[in-house]
Order: structure tokens, then sequence, then C-alpha cells
């Protein structure tokens, strides 16, 4: 059995709990990137089912506040969900020029997120990611979404109607739009 270090923030991967035994490609690394947030240059962990990219707000006050100014407050704008439900306090956002292997990215919206005991702790070596907001438009990253950038709902080329099992006793049927 194993246990993911990415809980704890760590970018190393998952390490074997009871024997040295873990089978080869069942758990990979953290992957992270070389990349310049506003003037700072850092490395972020890549995060390709996180659609928002973020900083802690210690981060935040020691390294982007002196050059990248203020946080911008709105009401609370979305509502952030850890994998595990809970929900994530973010201080606002800032609207930085990242870049990642020279491309440049324009007004991104990073958040600030306040510091917990849970953030500090789990964001403690590496307390930036890049999400899918920023990533989608890197061509060394956006080839590997396949994201579609129309608000059109997705359709099949084909309809079908038809029976599906469900849990319970009974058949439903499923009609199409």
């Amino acid at each position: 059995m194993a246990v993911s270090h990415a809980v704890d923030g760590k970018s190393g991967g998952s390490k074997p709990l009871e024997d040295n035994r873990m089978p080869i490609h069942m758990v990979g690394g953290t992957p992270t990137v070389q990349a310049r947030l506003g003037v700072v240059d850092v490395l972020c962990v890549v995060d390709s089912g996180s659609m928002v990219s973020f900083v802690t707000e210690d981060f935040y006050r020691k390294k982007l506040q002196p050059t990248c100014g203020c946080v911008k407050r709105r009401k609370q704008m979305i509502t952030l969900h850890a994998a595990n439900g809970l929900e994530i306090p973010y201080m606002g956002y800032l609207e930085l020029e990242i870049e990642v292997n020279g491309v440049k990215v324009p007004n991104c919206r990073v958040l600030v997120l306040k510091d917990t005991p849970a953030t500090s702790q789990q964001r403690k070596d590496i307390p930036r990611l890049l999400g899918t907001n920023v990533l989608a438009q890197i061509p060394k990253f956006a080839a590997l979404f396949q994201q579609r950038t129309d608000s059109e709902p997705r359709m099949s080329e084909t309809c079908t109607s038809g029976f599906v099992s469900v849990a319970g006793s009974c058949p439903i049927m499923i009609l199409q739009n």
C-alpha cells in the first residue's frame, strides 16, 4: 500500500508503507515546471485536474506582494473544494503574467489561498500550483487537454436510446434531449 505525498504538499510522489516493494508504474511523482509569476522565478506543481491556479498566502506575502501588488477581493466568486470535499478558503486573486518555457500568458488569475493549518502543511514544499486556466494557454500542455473553448454542449453524432442498469431492481429509460 502507498500513501500519496501530494496530500502533504510534497513533490516526491508516493512512498511504500509496509514493505519496500511498490508495483512499478502504479504511482507517479508530482509533476512540476519552472515558471515566472510576475517577476518571480519559481517551481510550480502542474495539476491538470485543477481548474484554478493558486499560491499560498504566506508565499504571496513573502514573494509576490512587494512586486505584484495587492490581492483583488470580491464577494466569493467561486467556491473551491478539495478532492476530499472540504471547502478551500481563499483571500482573493492576483492578475499576473505567467511565463513557462518562454511562453508568456498575460492576465492570468491566480487565487491566493488563506493560510490555514491544512494549507500551510499541505503546500509547505511547493506553495504554488498551475491549473488548467493557465496550462491550457501554453502549447506544450494545451495539446494534452483537448478542451472545447466554446460554450456549446457536446453532442454525439448519433443518437441512441435504450435501457441501462441502475442501482435498483428496475431498469429505467433515458430519453434523448
